[in-house]
């Protein structure tokens, strides 16, 4: 099973009326977690010809040093690679 096709199962039973309060919770609580570990590009903003300002795509922290494999602020794994 790939992770975007274990994702899509937690979201479509978190959105299952036949749940109680507490799995759905719980569920949510998984979603988020499971979200937050699949690598998400970098976003990067061009201000000039030399500066780059590159933040996390989550939470939009400004990353003074490149190369981290997770955002300090909010824990989002990070994808830096170049291609798209």
């Amino acid at each position: 099973m790939t992770p975007n096709k274990a994702l899509e199962i937690i979201t479509n039973a978190v959105q299952t009326d036949k749940m109680t309060v507490e799995q759905d919770k719980a569920l949510a609580v998984a979603q988020k977690a499971f979200e937050k570990q699949t690598p998400k590009k970098v976003r990067c903003l061009k201000i000039s010809n030399e500066i780059v300002l590159k933040y996390c795509p989550t939470c939009r922290v400004r990353f003074l040093r490149y190369g981290h494999k997770y955002c300090s602020e909010c824990g989002q794994e990070l994808d830096w690679s170049d291609k798209e």
